[in-house]
């Protein structure tokens, strides 16, 4: 099954932001209750800053990124930016102990 048509992750949230522009694309509220908005156009703007920043620090495409972080929309920010560049995220469960995790 071919959900995105072909098209690889960058051009499928391009085409989003570009479809949809300022319907939400995502609603995050945290453990404290704060709530959190996201368009599709804000959305890619995030995902596509944060693919920059990976890209000045150096990684590059096909370079294995190991996440650590809460459920929290930068999460999602950093999952599809690894993505736009072509990188690889390995997730780490931000609940494990450090001696877990070793």
């Amino acid at each position: 099954m071919d959900i995105v048509g072909g098209q690889n992750l960058r051009q499928m949230w391009d085409d989003l932001a570009e479809v949809y522009g300022n319907k939400t694309a995502l609603i995050f509220e945290s453990s404290e209750g704060v709530v959190r908005q996201f368009s599709y156009a804000s959305l890619n703007e995030e995902i596509n800053r944060t693919a920059n920043l990976f890209l000045a620090s150096g990684i590059q495409k096909g370079d294995n990124v190991a996440l650590h972080l809460d459920n929290c929309p930068e999460f999602f920010f950093c999952w599809f930016g690894l993505a736009k560049i072509g990188a690889i995220m390995v997730p780490i469960n931000a609940r494990l102990l450090r001696e877990e995790s070793a």
